[in-house]
């Protein structure tokens, strides 16, 4: 069960999935409740995005509406991306070998330099990190910053390739050497959740011209 919605929701957004698409008075006969605690929930999980309704005609008489989950509820459901990954990845290092795989990794970091480089023009240095670290919040990262006298601090809360960084050690690599690209300055890993912190974290010394 996902930890943020609670048993009866959590409940209906997996009858929901398995059962594709239900009404109030199908949903409270799966359920073995009634209508009423149905609605209620229904109303919670439409205003957090969760579920959506859609006019169903049938039989005679008004048409009624039948729920479904939305995209953001099914990413609720587990996953294995990073398995998946890591499958790819090593079959790929077996038959094309180790130089295969840096390859993958280094037009990856090109790849989200690109499309990311433009959102940095024009801000001072505190800004960018500010952007840096919207970006990798945006891409699953839990990202915070702060500044610490004459450096900044990113920290990492989640990782969202954790299985493949288990297995690789080129997602952190070439993370290190996307934040100096988008920074123009060194940057320096001082915590890593792949050696057992609780997070990672970088250290960014601020340019001479703003201390």
């Amino acid at each position: 069960m996902s930890r943020s919605v609670n048993p009866t929701r959590w409940e209906i957004l997996t009858t929901l999935k398995k059962q594709g698409e239900l009404t109030v008075e199908e949903l409270s006969a799966h359920l073995g409740t009634s209508a009423m605690t149905v609605r209620y929930h229904l109303s919670a999980l439409r205003a957090a995005g969760l579920v959506r309704a859609r006019s169903r005609r049938g039989g005679i008489g008004r048409p009624v509406a039948a729920y479904q989950i939305t995209e953001a509820a099914d990413e609720m459901f587990p996953r294995r991306y990073d398995a998946l990954a890591v499958d790819i990845l090593t079959e790929l290092e077996e038959t094309e070998g180790a130089a295969r795989i840096e390859a993958i990794f280094a037009r990856g970091e090109a790849k989200l330099y690109e499309r990311y480089a433009s959102r940095l023009e024009g801000k001072s240095f505190e800004e960018k990190v500010a952007e840096v670290a919207r970006i990798l919040d945006e891409n699953g990262y839990l990202t915070a910053w702060r500044r610490e006298g004459d450096v900044f601090v990113l920290t990492e809360h989640n990782c969202a390739v954790a299985q493949v960084a288990q297995r690789y050690a080129h997602p952190c690599h070439y993370e290190e050497k996307l934040l100096e690209r988008f920074l123009g300055t060194e940057v320096r890993r001082v915590q890593h959740k792949v050696a057992g912190h609780h997070c990672c974290a970088y250290v960014i010394p601020v340019p001479e011209e703003q201390t």
